[in-house]
């Protein structure tokens, strides 16, 4: 009860939330950056630098997602993502990550549950689509930009500053049974 995980989430959905457990879900993933994310150690003794995740993916590290997501009967958010393949196959590993993320936190909402989902432009549209499929279309409620400091869109400048993070607002829905 009023626990707070850090860390990947689907092995702490599998292993510690019930189903139908959760009140509210707020998820902030990488978002398929294409960077590796760096911590860094400032001791007196050793200073250096760890990688503490890796913003890109492939279908080498998502091998496994790719044929769990296939034995699951979702066969929809299957279609979906076969056509994410053929037609955006830079976005493909990512979302086959995602879709397996996104079954477990719906499994652990609450059918009254709120989910919010924080990404930037460059996948946002796509989870989207994966969300309406796991969610229900007719869950998604709105969504919450907001604009970041130091972003803006100055004369002569030739491309826009990307200065806002998008966050997804969808309810539970209520499961088949």
């Amino acid at each position: 009860m009023n626990t707070l995980y850090l860390g990947d989430c689907l092995y702490v959905l599998r292993e510690s939330v019930p189903d139908e457990s959760v009140d509210l879900v707020y998820i902030d993933p990488p978002f398929n950056s294409k960077r590796d994310y760096n911590m860094f150690f400032d001791d007196k003794k050793i200073q250096t630098q760890r990688i503490a995740f890796e913003d890109t993916w492939t279908l080498k590290n998502v091998a496994d997602s790719l044929q769990e997501l296939h034995t699951l009967e979702h066969d929809n958010l299957w279609a979906l993502l076969i056509v994410y393949q053929k037609v955006a196959p830079h976005a493909f590993p990512y979302l086959t990550m995602m879709a397996l993320r996104l079954m477990e936190l719906h499994r652990a909402l609450k059918p009254t549950g709120s989910f919010y989902l924080h990404c930037d432009p460059t996948m946002s549209h796509y989870l989207k689509t994966v969300c309406d499929l796991v969610f229900g279309p007719s869950n998604y409620r709105n969504k919450i930009v907001w604009r970041r400091k130091g972003g803006s869109a100055l004369k002569g400048m030739k491309v826009y500053s990307n200065a806002i993070d998008i966050l997804k607002a969808q309810r539970s829905a209520p499961r088949s049974r």
